[in-house]
């Protein structure tokens, strides 16, 4: 339940073999602990605390882990490491990639009924070269819980079923019937010419459809480009024949005016 901005969470948990819940143990922490870790940048750390309380009626050794692990790329989660430690139990580093399905992140505090205590968890990404956790997000959950179990009788990487969880960061939740995205279009495509249906079809040239498709003008000019050069070509030599002919008939009439020509060719 929430309070006054505050998630209250209570849990029994239980341990494996001989070891017995032993008190309910209260968290009180604003959840979630983190915003979101896609904004998180190579080297950063933060800090996120909460209150544990034990509720029950006996003693018991506090034991915290993080499990529920949901990384977008593997990498990610190796790079992500999370520290949590309470005042005179330091815990080490646990990458997120090692908690399968749990990894403990401290235990061994004694809290007696009534006591409370404050957690310290530190998250920080390491570096991470290039563009290599550009975009990634990572999701996780805290368990704490109370047990009988001396310190190192548990597995590391063993989660208690009971225990009181706090989420790590937010989780987007999946909403049954949401349908995929739409692709987006490829930029790259060259898009078809927008006709009406029934429409009359571009009009042609000399046989060539002249449709302002890119693809198509360029097709087409490309066998029109040689026709264009061959009438021209032609019509070029037609005037110059014409020319050369004119020329040659002005030669001709300039003979018969030349007054040094034999008067015996004159009738």
């Amino acid at each position: 339940m929430l309070l006054g901005g505050t998630l209250v969470v209570a849990g029994v948990v239980l341990t494996a073999g001989p070891a017995a819940a032993v008190g309910e143990v209260e968290v009180v922490a604003s959840t979630p602990l983190f915003g979101s870790v896609a904004s998180m940048v190579p080297l950063e750390t933060r800090t996120a605390t909460f209150e544990v309380r034990n509720t029950g009626t006996e003693a018991g050794y506090l034991r915290i882990s993080v499990g529920n692990v949901d990384a977008s790329s593997a990498k990610y989660a190796e790079a992500m490491t999370l520290t949590s430690s309470v005042p005179g139990f330091d815990g080490d580093a646990v990458a997120l990639s090692s908690a399968e399905p749990c990894s403990v992140l401290t235990e061994g505090l004694v809290l007696e009924p009534g006591d409370s205590v404050i957690v310290t968890t530190d998250l920080a990404l390491a570096d991470m070269p290039g563009k290599m956790g550009q975009g990634s997000t990572a999701s996780f959950r805290i368990r704490v819980g109370l047990s009988d179990a001396r310190p190192g009788t548990i597995a590391p990487t063993k989660c208690s079923p009971n225990a009181a969880i706090v989420d790590g960061v937010p989780v987007t939740p999946v909403v049954a019937g949401d349908e995929e995205p739409e692709p987006e279009p490829d930029a790259t495509a060259t898009p078809a010419p927008d006709r009406p249906i029934g429409a009359e079809p571009w009009p042609t040239f000399f046989g060539l459809n002249l449709s302002p498709n890119t693809v198509q003008l360029l097709q087409d000019w490309g066998g029109l480009v040689p026709a264009i050069a061959f009438i021209l070509g032609s019509g070029g030599f037609f005037i110059a024949a014409r020319r050369r002919k004119k020329r040659r008939d002005e030669d001709d009439d300039s003979d018969f005016d030349d007054p040094d020509l034999d008067s015996s060719f004159v009738s």
